[in-house]
């Protein structure tokens, strides 16, 4: 959803919005596998709707895909309409992958005669982080002491369990201080709470919902019998 709304974002700051006439959208690798199961789908179509994932209300985001899926048409930011088939213009390519991450996406829009406007690589790498193309590309070329100083570097669960052993910080304090070195957000707290906001009202309507899971194995809801007095 990230990534999908972040092209047409860029689109749009460049004051070519209306000049789309069709995109197209192709997942690859695991990103592709997993794809109509994870969601990944209606993600995307939610995404160049305009949708971000921590304000879109999730009772309307079915009925927004539903009606994308089944008009086969979409509003990109709410603000200009295309043609979108769903079928055919988004593709799950599960036997080819992008270089840098197994979560690669491809976004590519047209004007009315075919001519490409913007095409755009994003990934995925965890997190509710993505990476556009160049910027994979530079934090490959970057050596970590060039572009990612930590206090506490680890790279796996071993050394991170290590390096409580030998700091006596536990694990939350030993990430929280590698996030201020890298300042990935002016406001970490802030953030996490927004994460936590998210994770609690999902908790909240599973609980509260009934019947049939989304997706197609016809699992049935448990989590409200099981949270109810």
């Amino acid at each position: 959803m990230i990534a999908a709304r972040r092209f047409i974002k860029e689109i749009a700051d460049e004051g070519k919005l209306t000049d789309i006439n069709s995109i197209a959208a192709e997942t690859f690798g695991s990103l592709a596998l997993t794809g109509i199961g994870h969601g990944t789908d209606k993600a995307i179509l939610l995404g160049l709707s305009g949708q971000q994932p921590h304000l879109v209300n999730p009772d309307q985001a079915e009925g927004i895909v539903s009606d994308i899926k089944t008009q086969h048409k979409t509003s990109l930011f709410s603000e200009h309409t295309i043609k979108f088939n769903s079928d055919k213009e988004l593709k799950f390519s599960r036997r080819s992958r992008l270089p840098f991450h197994p979560n690669g996406m491809k976004f590519t829009a047209l004007d009315v005669g075919k001519n490409i406007i913007n095409e755009g690589i994003y990934y995925s790498i965890g997190g509710g982080f993505v990476l556009s193309e160049s910027e994979a590309e530079s934090s490959t070329q970057n050596t970590p002491t060039q572009s990612r100083v930590v206090p506490y570097p680890f790279n796996s669960g071993r050394e991170l369990l290590q390096l409580e052993q030998s700091t006596g910080l536990g694990i939350p304090d030993l990430v929280l201080a590698n996030e201020k070195a890298l300042k990935i957000k002016e406001d970490i707290y802030e953030e996490i709470q927004k994460l936590w906001a998210a994770m609690e009202a999902c908790i909240d309507r599973g609980c509260a919902a009934k019947g049939v899971l989304p997706g197609r194995l016809n699992v049935t809801r448990r989590a409200g019998k099981i949270f109810a007095p």
